[in-house]
């Protein structure tokens, strides 16, 4: 646990507005473990005055005659839940007795008009701000208690609105953490509204509500249109496939809300309606939108995955059957589209499916239009550009420096032609380098492939699981090179993309696990030929339980004097004792090599408690290539693990092969490209 006092601002400075200051603080940690690997991890605290924060979720339109569900969400500083009680209070607003158009230039700092005259001279503007429902005036209408530790919908709320009249509304919640923190309040501001209501909740110069955005073939799409001016004239079209479906004008009452049926025939199939209004009054324009999905809504499918397991060994085969059905529990006739893949390449680009969308295409059935009611501030009478000759760039001489760049070395070009991933090049291996090298004046390239892999190491003559008892090695080293070191290291364990049902809605899953120990993602997409569709997910791991994860330098070079170390991790509720050995052999000739660098004995006990990890470390000197020698060049190291148990010998392969980098220099290349065994 990390303490730390958070300071932040002079307490005796004025507040900067309606929002108490707030603070955040960034933690760092680095972890370095026993083997010497690094880890390092952020997070963010938001530290402030208020210890509480509130916030309503309710859409800005509310139709009472069917209300949506209201949440209030309370949260500490850094957006974790926390439990509050407190008040609810609901306001109703007055608004002006007139409508007021928008305005089109910002409020002037000082009116040079009276109230009156410039009621008088623009009646349909505002003078101050009484277009802003914050000035309005406020009813108190509802009280009522609420408990979020309970839940975080506010069901009795829903009753109470729907029998509160048309209009403008501020819904305000307050709590109290404790008798000496400030309260915590939220407010909104919404507009309720009746379908059924011949009036309009609040006066307006334009009104349009649209009722639904989907319906299904045959059935109406309804709307409400409305506008406080006496006479309005809206013009109402509707089109769908590029065709006009209706076209008429509206003539509405002063404060009417007229309720708007549009017939969508069956012939027309699944498609997008267009519903648009027009009203050109009082030097503005208001224009209004609303597509409508005409379509049978597609019910999904409904997934599931028998005989799931999230712990798996590695390389162990496995079976799933997926069983996909209709919202009615009939088998569906669908197609399934499954992979399994390494979850740690979510780091570089986030892995997922989406359910099936396909674009709407819109194709208007007649000019759209526009309005030209705008304000200029200024206009420019002449632009007079001076014109004068063209300068050039002036092209010096140059020495021809025959391929010599007068640099004291070689240089060594690698460049990556196919990376794994999205992502940065650190730490990532090519599959092929192409190396330029500068000769004379000439340019030499040539195509150099990667070192291959060393091959693993054959299993041991005579090697069974028939092991010599533990009294007969107690006197000799434990010697564990038949250990078969794990070769299959995929990042995507399956990609099925294209699976059938059978009759009663199955689809099998066989596959074979990868021998990487780590956390595996199954994404699955299924849908049939009406597009209805569904996803999948899950998550599991394959470890077993003695792992070693060795930490290797990234290079070396000839003299250097080196420690390589290794973590042992017991994942199991017992302890664990054991020998771990080293391995060491050209990557050239495969021949040993513990003898010549390995200045440690290769053998070294361990004794791991229950979920403990412990660390080894083997010391390791590079010799100096002597005149009319080989060089080294690349090393391959394998680290195997094996326990006692009931005075038998269990080996235990670890760890996948992790490539090093390549250093370049002019004399020296000493790659190691290690075999890690778990």
């Amino acid at each position: 646990m990390v303490k730390f006092i958070a300071k932040g601002e002079d307490a005796s400075q004025q507040k900067r507005g309606p929002w108490e200051p707030g603070y955040v603080f960034e933690v760092t940690a680095d972890v370095t473990d026993a083997a010497g690997e690094t880890r390092t991890g952020q997070q963010q605290v938001s530290i402030g005055k208020e210890a509480l924060t509130l916030r309503l979720e309710l859409p800005e339109l509310l139709n009472r005659e069917k209300m949506p569900p209201v949440r209030l969400f309370s949260t500490n500083a850094t957006g974790e839940a926390q439990p509050a009680r407190g008040t609810l209070r609901l306001y109703r607003l007055t608004p002006p007795a007139r409508a007021l158009r928008p305005r089109t230039w910002e409020r002037p700092e000082r009116e040079a008009l009276s109230p009156e005259e410039f009621k008088r001279l623009f009646p349909l503007d505002a003078y101050a701000r009484e277009d802003n429902d914050s000035t309005w005036a406020r009813t108190l209408v509802l009280t009522q208690d609420f408990d979020t530790e309970k839940s975080t919908l506010l069901p009795l709320l829903a009753t109470p609105l729907a029998q509160q009249a048309p209009g403008r509304y501020l819904l305000e919640a307050t709590a109290s953490t404790d008798a000496t923190a400030q309260p915590a309040k939220t407010e909104r501001r919404f507009t309720l509204y009746a379908p059924s209501a011949k009036t309009l909740p609040v006066p307006a110069p334009d009104w349009f509500v649209a009722l639904q955005d989907s319906v299904a073939p045959g059935q109406p799409a309804r709307f409400l249109v409305g506008s406080s001016e006496a006479g309005a004239r809206v013009l109402l079209e509707a089109e769908a496939k590029g065709e006009s479906l209706r076209r008429e004008w509206l003539t509405l009452a002063a404060g009417e809300q007229r309720l708007i049926e549009i017939p969508v025939p069956a012939s027309l199939g699944e498609t997008q309606l267009y519903v648009h209004t027009t009203q050109v009054r009082d030097n503005r324009l208001y224009t209004h939108t609303a597509p409508v999905q005409v379509a049978t809504p597609p019910a999904p499918l409904v997934l599931s995955i028998a005989t799931f397991r999230d712990k798996l060994q590695p390389g162990q085969r496995e079976t799933w059957r997926v069983t996909i059905r209709q919202t009615d529990g009939k088998p569906a006739d669908a197609e399934l589209l499954a992979t399994l893949y390494d979850q740690s390449l979510d780091a570089f680009r986030p892995h997922s499916f989406r359910e099936l969308e396909f674009p709407k295409p819109y194709h208007p059935a007649a000019l759209a239009w526009q309005g030209r009611f705008d304000t200029q501030e200024s206009n420019e009478l002449m632009n007079q550009t001076v014109a004068g000759p063209n300068v050039r760039d002036i092209a010096y001489p140059h020495i021809n420096m025959w391929g010599f760049d007068g640099e004291d070395g070689d240089k060594v070009y690698m460049m990556v032609e196919s990376v794994k991933g999205n992502t940065d090049l650190a730490g990532m291996a090519a599959d092929e380098v192409v190396v330029a090298q500068r000769s004379s004046s000439n340019m030499a390239k040539m195509r150099v492939p990667p070192p291959p892999p060393p091959p693993s190491a054959p299993p041991a003559p005579g090697m069974s699981d028939d092991l010599p008892d533990m009294d007969e090695l107690r006197d000799k080293p434990a010697n564990l090179s038949g250990v078969q070191a794990r070769k299959d290291f995929r990042e995507t364990a399956f990609w099925m993309p294209e699976l059938r049902t059978n009759a009663q809605g199955e689809t099998v899953l066989e596959f074979q696990m990868p021998e990487a120990v780590t956390r595996w993602q199954l994404l699955a997409l299924a849908h049939d030929q009406q597009l209805h569709s569904d996803l999948l997910r899950r998550e599991l791991v394959t470890q077993k339980q003695l792992q070693v994860t060795p930490n290797a330098p990234r290079f070396f070079r000839e003299g250097d004097q080196l420690r390589l170390t290794a973590k042992l991790s017991n994942l199991t509720d017992q302890p664990m004792q054991g020998t771990a050995q080293l391995f060491l052999l050209d990557a050239r000739t495969q021949q040993p090599l513990e003898g010549t660098i390995l200045k440690s004995a290769a053998n070294l006990p361990f004794d791991l408690k229950a979920n403990q990890s412990s660390a080894l470390a083997w010391n390791l000197a590079i010799p100096e290539t002597a005149e009319g020698q080989v060089p080294l060049e690349a090393i391959t190291y394998r680290v195997v693990a094996q326990t006692t148990a009931r005075n038998r010998l269990s080996a235990k392969p670890k760890k996948r092969p992790r490539p090093l980098c390549t250093p370049m220099g002019r004399k020296i290349r000493c790659p190691c490209y290690p075999t890690d065994c778990s």
